[in-house]
């Protein structure tokens, strides 16, 4: 611990610069600067226990919303501060509009700071969800109050890494007060840090909220769509495009009124699919208003729209499992009600996957030619289609006091 206290401040003007670099990008604002330098805080709220959340992206804070309103709306005397790392992830946590909660941007994680930033704010727990590990913020941390890690997962890729410096691991994870890990795997690879302090309750993403959707949006997109057979394509990665594309094409010849909605994980890299449409001569739209008879593909470039196309699709095919990314969430197509498909690799989720997999709630396509015939079936058989869709409603009808318990839980370390 002491070689990477001396390292962050060494460091710390190269910090500074990447920071500043970051701020010219656009990838930072005034406001996420000077906060996470510990510049300038909000006003403290007086006479008020302070909760600490940390969420450092948006799947961390659909995670700590139900949490943090349910922990508001049972006592007055409590404020909830809301620390995330981007700035679209504070913009998520502020739509949600929660009354007695301020939003501040996790300081750098350098001693000075953490130590002012603690100073001013004096919580008396801190929650952090899922796999923040901060050693010198966990270190200080912990001297001061109880300090949680919610929902802690370890990636194949972060297990791998943390194992190279079991001591030093060892040392930051039993600092934690309690760690409830996401699943039993995550459990199991915890466990070989520390034990003490650590449980499983289930993963937390079954007991957040569902995704928002814009009911005027979902009303013109039925409309447009309505004699359509939606297939939606979400958070896809560089080389999925063009599979998917090339798919589209195969099936329509069984399946001529198939729409396809493809949604980049990356908005950015809206140019390269718009490009690929165009060499296979499909018709394609950027906005549903600009919709023909003859449009085949609606590509989208936006964060923060998933709920609009679950809502109106019965298919729902997620990216990052084609690629070798490790896939992404699962649950949130579960909860609006679609029957799910994904490719082979699918790690960053291997107990979720696993779970739907057991109890047939997903579809999980080993390369190009089963994807195509399970998309065919799915499409001719709604039967088939209704039944995964039933076995994923029971699963997540299955976890859904996860979120009382995390609840119940802060209240035992509350002074």
């Amino acid at each position: 611990m002491r070689l990477y206290k001396i390292l962050s401040i060494l460091l710390f003007p190269i910090i500074f610069v990447y920071m500043i670099l970051r701020l010219i990008k656009k990838k930072e604002n005034i406001k996420s600067i000077s906060q996470k330098f510990v510049i300038k805080s909000d006003k403290r709220p007086n006479n008020k226990l302070i909760l600490w959340f940390h969420a450092a992206s948006v799947g961390e804070v659909n995670m700590a919303i139900p949490i943090i309103k349910a922990v508001i709306n049972e006592s007055s005397n409590i404020h909830c501060l809301v620390t995330t790392a981007t700035l679209t992830s504070s913009k998520t946590f502020k739509s949600a509009n929660i009354k007695n909660t301020t939003h501040q941007f996790l300081p750098i994680d350098v001693d000075f700071l953490i130590n002012k930033f603690l100073t001013h704010w004096a919580p008396q727990v801190a929650i952090f969800i899922e796999s923040e590990i901060w050693p010198n913020t966990i270190d200080l941390t912990a001297k001061k109050l109880p300090i949680l890690l919610y929902n802690a997962r370890l990636s194949d890729s972060s297990f791998n890494r943390w194992s190279k410096y079991k001591n030093f691991t060892s040392s930051v994870l039993q600092k934690f007060s309690l760690i409830f890990a996401a699943s039993n795997l995550d459990y199991a690879r915890f466990s070989t840090f520390t034990k003490d302090n650590l449980k499983f309750i289930g993963h937390f993403k079954y007991s957040s909220p569902a995704l928002t959707y814009s009911n005027e949006y979902v009303k013109t997109l039925r409309a447009k769509l309505k004699n359509k057979n939606i297939f939606v394509v979400a958070s896809t990665h560089k080389g999925e495009e063009e599979i998917i594309i090339k798919l589209h094409k195969e099936i329509k010849k069984n399946i001529p009124n198939i729409f396809t909605i493809i949604i980049p994980r990356h908005p950015k890299r809206i140019e390269e699919v718009i490009s690929i449409s165009k060499n296979y001569k499909l018709n394609y739209i950027t906005d549903i208003n600009d919709h023909t008879p003859e449009t085949e593909l609606l590509l989208v470039a936006a964060f923060g729209v998933l709920g609009n196309y679950f809502e109106v699709a019965d298919i729902v095919f997620i990216g990052g499992s084609l690629a070798n990314i490790g896939g992404h969430n699962i649950i949130e197509p579960a909860k609006q009600g679609c029957a799910i498909i994904v490719g082979p690799h699918t790690s960053n989720f291997k107990d979720v996957i696993a779970e739907f997999n057991i109890k047939k709630a997903i579809i999980i396509a080993k390369d190009h030619e089963e994807l195509k015939n399970q998309l065919l079936k799915l499409f001719s058989e709604s039967s088939y289609k209704n039944q995964l869709i039933n076995n994923s409603k029971n699963i997540i009808a299955e976890q859904k006091d996860i979120s009382k318990t995390a609840v119940d839980t802060i209240y035992q370390y509350l002074k």
